[in-house]
């Protein structure tokens, strides 16, 4: 009885396995070669606290192949490519899968781990070739245009704001070049007007002293000459001391 009754419930529960998974809700996911999917799995605010988990393939009841699962009393996981992360606020936990290959698409299963039968969502993940990336190469065309029109080069260095913004910080730069030039060249040019003008009165100070005494000791030495020329010898012998004799 006991040999039958194991069978039995094995059945039971693979039927309400397929039943559970056939009613399962469906969602589809696309991505990359190279990129990344994310897989958004609600569930009802009575199993926050439950175990989330994805499931890859058939997922079976027994021998599941869970490549992520959150631990009790956890609301994340990471696992290699998979992280998942437990909103329990928004009743949902999102699971993501990085560098996608061609052999990742498939079918999963939202998982929530109860007592029972567990609650599933069924998800198809599609997974294309990397898009290929479409080089354009435009060549230079020559046409027959007015010199004096601007050309589309011009016009998007004209319209870009970084070469507007680097254009006028060069002129201001400029601007305060040639200022500080022209102050600095003025401010030179005041001190030696200065020095050169101290100079000059120092010299003409000089030589008008030089002047003021020349002319003094010449009129002096002139009337001493002048004096002597005018008195006659013998009044200077008769001054002169005599010499007594020896008589």
């Amino acid at each position: 009885m006991v040999i039958l009754l194991v069978p039995t419930l094995k059945i039971v529960l693979l039927l309400a396995a397929v039943w559970t998974v056939r009613t399962a809700e469906l969602i589809t996911v696309e991505g990359y070669e190279g990129g990344k999917a994310e897989i958004r799995c609600p569930y009802k605010e009575e199993w926050r606290s439950q175990q989330k988990y994805l499931c890859k393939g058939d997922c079976p009841v027994f021998n599941k192949d869970k490549v992520i699962k959150t631990e009790e009393g956890e609301n994340s996981a990471s696992k290699g490519r998979y992280s998942m992360k437990d909103i329990r606020e928004e009743s949902v936990f999102i699971v993501t899968i990085t560098n996608l290959t061609l052999k990742d698409a498939g079918r999963y299963w939202c998982g929530v781990d109860k007592w029972g039968q567990d609650n599933y969502i069924k998800v198809n993940l599609e997974v294309s070739e990397a898009a290929p990336t479409i080089t354009t190469k435009t060549e230079p065309t020559t046409t027959a245009s007015n010199p004096d029109s601007p050309t589309p080069s011009s016009l998007a260095t004209t319209i870009s704001p970084s070469s507007i913004s680097s254009t006028h910080n060069g002129s201001g730069i400029s601007v305060i070049i040639i200022v500080s030039m022209s102050l600095v060249t003025l401010l030179l040019v005041v001190s030696l007007l200065i020095v050169y003008r101290w100079k000059c009165n120092k010299e003409t100070a000089v030589s008008s002293a030089l002047t003021v005494n020349t002319g003094i000791n010449r009129e002096g030495c002139d009337g001493v000459y002048e004096e002597i020329n005018d008195r006659p010898l013998e009044s200077i012998y008769a001054n002169l001391p005599t010499i007594p004799s020896e008589s």
